[in-house]
């Protein structure tokens, strides 16, 4: 990064566990919106550059929709406002550039790993998982483009 852009300060808040759906809960176990708040708040950064982890559609969605015994495209669609109304806060006051979410990388059945096994009970296969992060991405990539934010 220091060869390839010199001229830039890279100040990385990332918070473990934080998830687009979870954004807008103020009693939040990781309080990530109250953390990535704060971090810039204290920041001169006129760029932020924000990238999602797979767990909403990889888990969290998922999880809910069981939960709550509601369709997955409900939770998606709840996941989505939640991400996008974090850009257009963000975007208020800085350029946004957001990147793709990952797609998920737990195969079926896979049982190693503190993550695998909390997620193991989710019935949706690593199929299911992966089109739904396209189609959360591809809802991300149509959203961007309307506001004018970076992709």
């Amino acid at each position: 990064m220091r060869v390839n852009f010199p001229w830039y300060f890279f100040n990385v808040v990332s918070v473990g566990g934080a998830t687009a759906s979870g954004l807008e809960n103020p009693n939040s176990i990781t309080q990530a919106f109250s953390i990535f708040k704060t971090n810039l708040e204290n920041s001169k950064a006129k760029i932020v550059i924000v990238l999602l982890g797979e767990v909403d559609t990889g888990f969290v969605i998922w999880y809910r929709s069981e939960k709550y015994n509601t369709k997955v495209e409900e939770m998606l669609d709840k996941a989505l406002k939640n991400y996008q109304d974090f850009l257009l806060f963000l975007s208020k006051r800085y350029q946004v550039i957001c990147l793709s979410t990952p797609l998920p990388t737990i195969k079926d059945g896979q049982n190693h790993g503190q993550v695998a096994n909390l997620r193991k009970d989710i019935k949706a296969s690593q199929r299911d998982k992966t089109q739904l992060t396209i189609q959360f991405n591809k809802s991300m990539k149509r959203f961007c483009f309307q506001k004018k934010l970076h992709i």
